[in-house]
């Protein structure tokens, strides 16, 4: 071989020898360089790892919250911030449209916010220009946009080549709404967990998946979701239906914040069941805040235990009549409304002056001797059986409403620390024991409910779209005691409001029965802190809703259950049963004229024809009519309510309205092309201007109700 050849092998053997030492050096470094970064530098990497990537949490939409008939109370209202990629749009793209997108941009900006230099195109074009030469992947272009917005920016040039030609990026987040606001604002609750309320008691429902988002921090200090599941979608929650009605609890909220204003007190709270279902129709809580005003703060119906007062006295009476141990007639001893009761002096609120009374006219007038007296002659000697009786009446156990939050009742066992021969007397009238407004109310449900009690309940059912998850419905709790007690004490309650402590609030047009209950909480330096309450139910006979009204603390005014509390039943009850009315009819009964003169339960009054004749079908009352005119005037004539027909209107001349209800007023004026203004509630008392008057183009029509 010649020597040429030999050396020129000889050479490449050197140079493979050369490569095969170096790739050997480069892999023992790597070997080594690896075993630093995950032994001896361990800690390090994962601390530069945590600084510089992170898992972010993507929650699916949130479930609504809905009212009974449907109508939203809580909703999550999607809100987008939108972002370019400037890296990933090709050059001809980014080249050729940037000029259009700077325009859209900018009449975007100027529609949306008031007029800035920064909003004129070219100061667009040229921080696009600049975040493109830094290769910003994550530039920041609007937030809180809504869907219809979010949906303009998909049609903008660049954009609306989506996101790995156009860049475009959008991050979705949820707002949480109330379309009623404060109404029933904390039973709704609010976004935490273990809240107390409908949101954090169903937060398993509502809320829906989530799936991770890996993040990565870009070297001038942004995060940018890494596209391995920049796709993934999270599950929305479902939607849970409330037993709640809009327009009751805009009743109790309305008749509450009026109560609470007028006597400046601490806290108040309205609860309204339906009595044969322990459906909860409204459930109003309102606290005084630090200007003054009155805010949704604290569930007080469920969650505020506290002495009951007066009202407890229902139960006192229930057990005496069940067992048959008095009887409404019995004449029972009121020593003159003073009683010395072992070491202590109990005293009626109210003098008298009477030494004996029958036990019906006693609830009547709320004595505390002589309800205390007759328990405690019965139950002296013998507490435990006092304490059976409260747990026979569901009075010692939780409502178990299905919100998280209740109270548990505070009744001592006998024989425990705390108990003394004065506990029973005490307790009979409401004190020495500690429970909430709705477990109150659920007793006097059961009352109502010919003795049957009923586990109250918020939530009707949970959906996932069409399809029904959960179900939740009329439970019964047992029965506390008879239909015929439970009737006999409904009796007596409604003499309480015909002609007892609560006389101020008897209509004659709906029979209502019920119990005031004053409590003192605490005596202060400042004077003794009261508690005024009422509870009752409506309509005796065969009661369709009860209620329970406490108003804590008032600092003006009275202190009575009956006078501070009272009116707020009277105010639900009346507008509770005319709007249970005009589901029925289409009217409601307030409407009907009881100021006109009126035969066997006639009322008087004008209307839509078809709507009056419902109404009096509904109610009992067979009109005398003929007419199949369209309006009519109802009056009484000869003993007989008579329907003629009236001529309510006339082209371009203003209706006669006067008699009429404020729905088909409305009707008519508007018909007519006049915008209406009116106050109070009833019929029209009074027009402006007067039937017959010529219209003129955009006048306004003023009515009054009474």
């Amino acid at each position: 071989m010649p020597q040429g050849n030999r050396n020129i092998r000889q050479i490449i053997y050197l140079r493979i020898n050369i490569v095969g030492i170096v790739l050997l050096l480069i892999g023992v470094l790597l070997v080594a360089r690896t075993f630093s970064i995950a032994v001896i530098d361990r800690e390090v990497w994962i601390a530069k790892g945590v600084n510089t990537t992170r898992i972010d949490t993507i929650e699916g939409e949130r479930g609504n919250i809905y009212a009974e008939d449907g109508k939203l109370l809580a909703s999550s209202l999607p809100n987008f911030e939108v972002r370019i990629d400037t890296k990933t749009i090709p050059d001809t793209v980014f080249d050729n449209h940037i000029d259009s997108f700077s325009i859209y941009l900018s009449n975007f900006y100027k529609n949306k916010y008031q007029y800035k230099p920064d909003y004129h195109p070219d100061s667009i074009k040229k921080e696009l220009i600049n975040a493109r030469k830094a290769q910003n992947q994550y530039y920041f272009i609007d937030k809180n946009l809504n869907f219809n917005e979010l949906k303009q920016f998909e049609n903008f040039p660049i954009f609306r080549l989506g996101r790995y030609k156009g860049g475009f990026i959008y991050i979705p987040t949820n707002k949480r709404t109330h379309p009623f606001g404060i109404l029933a604002r904390r039973t709704i609750g609010y976004l935490r967990e273990e809240s107390p309320g409908i949101e954090g008691s169903f937060d398993a429902y509502l809320r829906g998946t989530s799936v991770p988002r890996s993040m990565y921090k870009t070297a001038g200090g942004e995060w940018i979701p890494l596209y391995d599941n920049f796709d993934l979608e999270a599950e929305n929650g479902m939607d849970v239906y409330t037993t709640l009605d809009v327009n009751l609890q805009d009743i109790a909220e309305n008749a509450l914040l009026k109560a609470v204003a007028e006597h400046q007190a601490k806290y108040g709270c309205a609860v309204v069941m339906e009595v044969a279902t322990g459906k909860i129709k409204a459930i109003a809580n309102l606290g005084r805040i630090d200007d003054g005003s009155y805010q949704e703060i604290f569930n007080y119906a469920i969650g505020r235990k506290s002495y009951p007062g007066s009202t407890f006295k229902v139960a006192s009476l229930a057990m005496l009549l069940e067992n048959d141990w008095a009887k409404e007639t019995d004449s029972i001893p009121l020593f003159k409304g003073k009683h010395k009761f072992y070491s202590e002096e109990m005293l009626d609120a109210l003098a008298h002056g009477m030494d004996t009374s029958t036990l019906k006219r006693a609830i009547e007038i709320s004595s505390n001797v002589g309800i205390a007296h007759l328990i405690n002659q019965r139950f002296e000697n013998n507490p435990q059986a006092y304490i059976k009786q409260l747990e026979k009446l569901g009075l010692t156990k939780p409502s178990n409403l299905g919100l998280i939050g209740e109270a548990n009742p505070e009744i001592k066992a006998a024989g425990t620390k705390g108990w003394s021969k004065l506990t029973i007397p005490w307790m009979s009238i409401g004190y020495e024991l500690e429970l909430t407004p709705l477990q109150m109310l659920t007793f006097m449900n059961a009352i109502a409910n010919n003795g049957m009690s009923m586990q109250p309940y918020v939530v009707s059912e949970v959906r996932n779209g069409s399809q029904q998850v959960k179900m939740y419905g009329p439970k019964e709790n047992g029965q506390i005691c008879s239909a015929e007690t439970a009737k006999r004490v409904r009796q007596v309650l409604k003499g309480v409001i015909e002609k007892g402590t609560a006389k101020k609030l008897y209509n004659p047009e709906i029979e209502m029965g019920g119990k005031t209950g004053t409590a003192i909480l605490r005596t202060t330096r400042e004077g003794k802190k009261y508690q005024a309450s009422f509870m009752g139910f409506f309509p005796v006979e065969k009661p369709l809703y009860s209620c329970i009204v406490y108003i804590s603390e008032p600092e003006s005014g009275d202190v009575y259950g009956g006078t501070v509390a009272g009116p707020v039943f009277k105010e639900i009850a009346e507008k509770f049963y005319s709007a249970f009315v005009y589901s029925k009819t289409g009217q409601y009964i307030a409407d009907l004229d009881t100021t006109l003169p009126a035969t066997n339960g006639l009322y008087a009054m004008k209307g839509y024809q078809s709507d009056l004749t419902t109404i009096y079908n509904t109610v009992g009352i067979k009109p005398n009519t003929n007419s199949k005119g369209t309006w009519v005037n109802a009056k009484i004539k000869n003993d007989t309510l008579q329907i003629n027909p009236f001529a309510a209107q006339a082209p371009n001349r203003t209706p006669d309205v006067m008699g009429m209800g404020l729905r088909d007023a409305l009707f008519l004026l508007e018909n007519q092309g006049l915008q209406v203004r009116f106050s109070g509630r009833g019929k029209v008392v009074r027009q402006q201007p007067a039937s017959g008057t010529p219209i003129k183009q955009g006048q306004t029509a003023y009515i009054e109700l009474k």
